[in-house]
């Protein structure tokens, strides 16, 4: 039976891997005696990132069928935001190429060794704070 490494195959640079990229994970915390707290966390990852196939496609709402999407295939395990009582994560952000990308789902291939996230081009340029993050970490 063939098994092989995927990880090692995330990383190779000759099938588009190895390709370094921010992850930004924003939170709001609540708080009843006090306003909302906002906090962003920046993790540095690596991974092979393509753009979608047409197959990737359907696997996304309509609306986002006609615009930018990224496929990336990481051992970083991506969110696409949660909300509880307590506070609420958005979806992360990716932030690649001078752009960033929202996380719009997630496919779970942890038995494998990694996750594949599909995400979609935000129309707006990085923020002072995303630039920062950049040229600190990557």
């Amino acid at each position: 039976m063939l098994n092989p490494d995927v990880i090692e195959l995330l990383d190779d640079p000759e099938l588009g891997g190895g390709v370094a990229f921010l992850v930004a994970r924003t939170s709001r915390r609540r708080s009843l005696t006090a306003e909302d707290t906002l906090a962003t966390e920046y993790f540095r990852a690596t991974g092979n990132i393509q753009p979608a196939q047409t197959d990737d496609l359907q696997l996304l709402p309509d609306e986002n069928r006609s615009q930018k999407v990224i496929v990336i295939r990481s051992v970083f395990t991506f969110q696409i935001g949660s909300d509880g009582l307590a506070g609420h994560t958005q979806p992360d952000r990716v932030i690649f190429d001078g752009r960033s990308w929202d996380v719009l789902r997630v496919d779970d291939w942890s038995a494998w060794g990694f996750h594949t996230a599909y995400a979609t081009m935000r129309k707006e340029a990085l923020s002072d704070e995303d630039a920062a993050a950049v040229a600190a970490r990557l």
